[in-house]
């Protein structure tokens, strides 16, 4: 898959890319920390992370 924007800006757009070997369940869904710009994020769906 060819990434037409920079990670950059998405994570500005509240677009992350977790640390996939770092998301846990805490039982009210998946979390864990974006790989570009460190914040805590949380799955909103599949392959859509958010903001925590």
């Amino acid at each position: 898959m060819v990434r037409l924007i920079p990670q950059a800006i998405l994570c500005l757009l509240d677009r992350h890319d977790p640390e996939r070997e770092n998301v846990t369940w805490d039982g009210a869904g998946f979390s864990g920390n974006c790989r570009h710009c460190g914040l805590d994020v949380r799955r909103e769906k599949h392959k859509v992370w958010r903001r925590d």
